[in-house]
């Protein structure tokens, strides 16, 4: 059994950018509570060191420069020390046995089993300082130092300090709680500002969303760029406008590809059935009906023409068509090509031409079928006495462009971005051709592109219409012999 259905949702923008700012601040927040609260504690703990060994420097200054003198250390000891009203000191002198010879009122009772650490001389006493805390949960920071009296020969004494840093805790104490309830408070405030923001930042996304939906076959002419979207969504803006146009073209180009497949297969289907009708209205002569099977059996070949070019467009269309690649001589593919529309070509008194070399990688059907489209219209459109030159030559290491170039008229500026839609016909190519289809160059441009090659028709300079066909090199051509 699956996680539940909506922990599988994708979590809404919104939502993401509330919890990465949510976690953004927590952890800006907790940074700065982090090196707040160690700095105060550093500080704290500095100041009871300070303190404890300022205490031993005192007891220990009087021992050496006051020797024998018991009202200055009592006054320091036993007076001195619970005077404070902010820092507690218990304060001990032991004599080189161990026996106690002053301290503090009370510190047996509330230090008894304190461990001091071993005696040391100086600041280093404030080094070893030993922090303890007792049963009833006061804290004390142990230090303790060994002082000679009146120079080398003195007697040596041992002196215990503790310094009551309970307070010091407490406070620490209460800035955890402080800072937890701080923090708790800050990270719901800076969740809900989050979530805020983030729902009138993405504002503009909605508006975009409900204007899409707006959006149908035949509102394609609006755009999202009208609004004064923000720079972050005026890419996504501008893409979409972008992909508009093309829809709209799309469905402009198939509005009147349906409407032209319609008028062209009903013209051979209305004739068809015309025929037909005329052979039953009354009994006619056997040649009669071959006359009528013969015309009818024209019109369903140029049917069957159209249906089989546009079977082969949609499977082209979907990458549905194998390629049989292999290496080809173009110009022997060329001539071959020559020989097959030679009859044509001469009955019609154009002379055929064929130059260059070159090797290409192709199928041999489909590359035969798209040259034959591309002869079919340059001899019908070049006058007679005209020249169709096809020629080939390689083009850098990395392919080979077939060329077709007749000297007809050449095709009108205002027909040029439309030559290759499908059942497009100019008026003078429905006068030179009334059974054409429309079909043969959008079948050659669906070649190249099943061999991922290109497909380039311009008028010449020098009058004429010159097609080219760019086939990309698929595998490395053998070495010259004796070069490696």
């Amino acid at each position: 059994m699956g996680p539940p259905r909506w922990l599988r949702r994708p979590a809404s923008l919104s939502a993401r950018l509330t919890l990465l700012f949510s976690a953004a601040t927590a952890f800006l927040l907790l940074a700065s509570a982090g090196a707040l609260y160690w700095s105060l504690q550093r500080r704290l703990s500095e100041q009871d060191r300070r303190a404890l060994l300022a205490k031993l420097t005192a007891i220990a200054s009087i021992l050496e420069k006051q020797p024998g003198q018991i009202q200055p250390l009592r006054e320091e000891v036993q007076w001195e020390a619970g005077s404070r009203s902010f820092t507690q000191y218990y304060s001990r002198v032991l004599n080189d046995s161990g026996g106690v010879i002053l301290e503090t009122q009370g510190m047996e009772e509330r230090l008894k089993g304190a461990p001091f650490p071993a005696p040391a001389r100086g600041n280093g006493a404030a080094d070893a300082a030993v922090p303890w805390r007792t049963h009833a949960e006061r804290a004390y920071l142990l230090g303790s130092a060994r002082v000679r009296e009146d120079g080398r020969d003195g007697a040596v004494r041992q002196v215990q300090v503790a310094v009551d840093v309970s307070d010091n805790n407490d406070l620490l104490e209460d800035y955890r709680k402080t800072m937890a309830l701080s923090l708790t408070a800050g990270l719901a405030v800076a969740a809900l500002l989050g979530f805020l923001s983030a729902r009138r930042g993405l504002r503009p996304l909605g508006t975009m969303a409900q204007k899409a939906r707006q959006i149908t076959a035949e509102r394609l002419h609006e755009r999202m760029g009208e609004e004064p979207w923000p720079a972050e969504l005026a890419e996504l803006a501008s893409a979409f406008d972008d992909m508009l146009l093309r829809l709209e073209d799309s469905f402009s180009r198939l509005s009147a590809f349906s409407a032209d497949l319609a008028h062209d297969l009903r013209t051979p289907l209305t004739n068809c059935m015309g025929e037909v009708e005329v052979a039953l209205s009354k009994p006619r002569e056997p040649e009669e009906y071959r006359h009528i099977l013969d015309s009818s059996l024209e019109e369903l070949t140029r049917l069957a023409k159209m249906i089989e070019s546009l079977l082969f467009l949609a499977r082209t269309d979907h990458a549905q068509t194998p390629l049989n690649k292999a290496s080809l001589d173009a110009r022997g593919e060329l001539e071959a090509m020559a020989d097959f529309y030679d009859g044509v070509a001469q009955e019609q008194g154009v002379a055929l031409a064929c130059s260059g070399a070159g090797t290409l990688d192709a199928d041999p059907m489909l590359l035969r079928q798209a040259l034959g489209n591309l002869l079919s219209n340059a001899l019908r459109h070049t006058p007679p006495g005209g020249r169709v030159a096809l020629e080939a030559r390689e083009e850098g290491a990395n392919a080979t462009v077939v060329s077709v170039r007749d000297t007809g008229p050449g095709i009108p500026p205002e027909d040029l971005p439309r030559i290759f839609d499908r059942f497009y016909r100019s008026p003078r190519s429905r006068s030179l051709n009334p059974q054409g289809l429309g079909l043969g160059l959008a079948i050659v441009k669906s070649i190249m592109d099943l061999h991922r090659g290109r497909l380039e028709i311009q008028n010449a300079p020098e009058g004429g219409v010159t097609a080219r066909l760019t086939f990309p090199r698929t595998r490395s051509r053998p070495e010259p012999p004796g070069q490696s």
